[in-house]
């Protein structure tokens, strides 16, 4: 027997035909759920033959290339959105940087700036926990598939697991009994493996083009992004960068060893003259700052 919905019939008796169904249904013990799949062939038949009057004519079919076209739209927008989130975490990366390099200017110029050790340790404790954070928030991006975006993701992703390495390595130079000199060379790894990220990230906007470029310059001017190729990386050069009576390519002094004793010194403005000269390059060589306060021979006159 042919369907009732399958076989031409006039709107009067379709409409019967559904009044009948829908009136069943309500005097029937079967929840009103099952109307819709009663009811499925209309909606499936409306929907093909509508779908079959509406397809364009040969001529007016869109080319193949339209797929193509659309791809690389996609492929653009990707890497901008990428490029927003590597912005995003320059900038707070930036922000570390330039909060590691003070807490390590300041602690260096301590007898100047007053800064205690406590502050200092918990400052750096901080900035530790901070690139860490960074770090395991960067293992989560997914860079965009674009050209070598994906090799310049890996150097950007080792230079952050770097810095995270030596701000750690920072704090327990710090820490440790030596004159200075761990701490330093895990600032200057730390200083390197930010310019490797900052690097990574201007050949990424290279790769994508003009707009990701000047999206890159925008971004790092807003956010004060530091750059520390034109910064200078201890206080002797800085000291020399800001006046003119000496050159900026001076040699710095030799480290003297412990060849001092606060009994040298007459006053203790002259020890700590010769403490200032030579802790900010090698520490307190001559351990004539006892209790790491910044200042030398503190019983001399």
């Amino acid at each position: 027997m042919r369907s009732v919905f399958t076989t031409r019939h006039s709107p009067v008796k379709l409409l019967a035909a559904l009044v009948v169904i829908v009136v069943g249904a309500s005097c029937s013990d079967e929840p009103a759920a099952d109307i819709p799949t009663t009811l499925a062939p209309i909606t499936s038949t409306s929907t093909t033959r509508a779908a079959t009057t509406t397809l364009p004519s040969p001529e007016t079919a869109l080319p193949e290339t339209t797929t193509t076209s659309t791809t690389l739209i996609s492929l653009a927008e990707e890497s901008m959105n990428y490029l927003e989130v590597l912005m995003a975490v320059e900038a707070n990366i930036g922000r570390l940087v330039a909060d590691v390099q003070a807490l390590n200017e300041n602690w260096d110029n301590r007898s100047e700036t007053g800064v205690s050790y406590g502050e200092t340790d918990a400052g750096m404790e901080a900035a530790a926990q901070r690139a860490q954070e960074l770090r395991d928030a960067f293992e989560g991006i997914q860079p965009s598939s674009q050209g070598n975006i994906p090799l310049e993701h890996q150097t950007a992703a080792a230079a952050v697991v770097l810095m995270a390495d030596t701000a750690t390595e920072m704090l327990d130079g710090l820490r440790s009994t030596d004159t200075g000199q761990a701490r330093r060379s895990a600032l200057v790894g730390f200083l390197t493996a930010y310019e490797i990220f900052e690097e990574a990230i201007i050949r990424v906007a290279e790769i994508i083009g003009d707009d990701a470029i000047a999206a890159l310059e925008r971004s790092r001017t807003e956010n004060n992004i530091p750059t520390i190729r034109e910064e200078t990386t201890t206080t002797t050069t800085t000291e020399a960068a800001t006046t003119t009576a000496a050159p900026a390519t001076e040699t710095p002094p030799e480290n003297p060893g412990n060849t001092k004793d606060c009994s040298d010194f007459a006053t203790q403005a002259e020890a700590q003259e010769w403490f200032d000269t030579y802790f900010p390059l090698y520490g307190d060589v001559a351990l004539i700052d006892t209790n790491n306060n910044g200042v030398a021979c503190e019983r001399l006159p």
